[in-house]
């Protein structure tokens, strides 16, 4: 029987390190969310002139003194419930959508299932989204899934009873969310389990993904995440007067260089049309004049 509730023991992180940091979240409409870090003011200062020398269409989103901590006990068995929670309705589907096929195949399905035969649309759904096909393959029905039933047990039990031998089998079907060699245990020390508040950065790239992010905490309903770079408290904010005047300064940099090249391309433009008008007056007068 399985007994082991999440697939790893602490909540891992990309960024172990722990104590105090100044950190800058910044953002473009290209890039996404970014974050700088720093050990003290001046530096994390010093790292935004040349993030903003290369990016000046970026926005600061937030300049904070902040403390690096571990995740709590109580984050850590959040985490590991509903990660657990995840595994369970993983391999539940997996091998509902695998009975389907046997049922597809006109064979008898094997204990522990039976075929679902009444279909119980979900309370969301319209009743005029349900046509046909809908209902036959008892789609978003409530009493199963992929018209499968499981006869005596919950899901849990079933996960419990015969995950670990299956993927024993078939280690190519087990589902490892947050398997990453990058990400270890935090070093920082762990945050209170009554930090009224706790926030963690996170990193989500890809098409019409926000980058890094900055969170709070929600001490009621916190899930296990695999992109979680670090857990932290808010200090301090920090003054943006500096790095908003640098950046203020590349902006205006980068719109007078935008403005030099348009008046250089409108200059080209005027030049190229007078040549042309040129050409075709001198082609005319040149040949009147020799008839």
């Amino acid at each position: 029987m399985t007994t082991t509730p999440s697939p790893f023991t602490t909540l891992p992180v990309y960024y172990p390190f722990g104590g105090r940091r100044c950190i800058m979240h910044w953002w473009t409409y290209d890039l996404r969310g970014h974050i700088a870090i720093a050990r003290d003011e001046r530096s994390l200062l010093a790292m935004a002139v040349s993030i903003f020398e290369e990016h000046p269409n970026a926005e600061i989103k937030a300049m904070t003194e902040i403390e690096i901590v571990g995740p709590s006990k109580k984050l850590e068995h959040m985490a590991a419930v509903s990660a657990r929670g995840e595994a369970v309705l993983m391999f539940h589907h997996m091998i509902c959508a695998s009975m389907d096929d046997v049922l597809k195949d006109g064979r008898e399905l094997p204990p522990p299932f039976a075929r679902c035969e009444k279909y119980a649309p979900q309370s969301y759904m319209n009743e005029k989204d349900i046509d046909e096909f809908t209902r036959e393959r008892h789609l978003f029905c409530e009493n199963c899934y992929s018209r499968i039933v499981l006869v005596g047990m919950t899901p849990v039990e079933f996960h419990d009873r015969y995950a670990d031998a299956w993927y024993a089998r078939h280690p190519e079907h087990r589902f490892e969310k947050g398997v990453d060699r990058r990400r270890v245990p935090s070093r920082a020390t762990s945050a209170r389990d009554d930090d009224a508040s706790i926030w963690y950065a996170a990193a989500q790239f890809g098409d019409h993904a926000p980058g890094i992010e900055l969170r709070p905490v929600d001490p009621e309903a916190f899930r296990w995440e695999d992109n979680v770079l670090f857990f932290f408290k808010r200090l301090r904010e920090l003054d943006v007067t500096k790095p908003s005047a640098v950046l203020r300064a590349a902006k205006e940099a980068l719109e007078a260089e935008r403005q030099r090249r348009e008046d250089a391309d409108k200059r080209a433009r005027a030049e190229h049309e007078r040549r042309q008008l040129d050409e075709l007056v001198d082609f005319f007068r040149t040949r009147s004049t020799r008839s």
